[in-house]
């Protein structure tokens, strides 16, 4: 049985944020453009003495 994704589908239901909601965010340090394994392993790296709870 072959799993196949299409694009589309991940992106179903999806709602962009406008632009200026986006800038507010950014601007309050709030929201970063980057992928969730490099936020995940940054803070893997940052807090290692810590035992993590997933």
């Amino acid at each position: 049985m072959k799993n196949h994704m299409i694009t589309s589908d991940l992106l179903q239901g999806f709602s962009t944020y406008r632009a200026d909601q986006a800038a507010l965010y950014q601007q309050a340090g709030l929201w970063e453009y980057a992928p969730l394994c490099s936020l995940l392993s940054q803070g893997a790296e940052q807090y290692r003495d810590r035992i993590a709870v997933i």
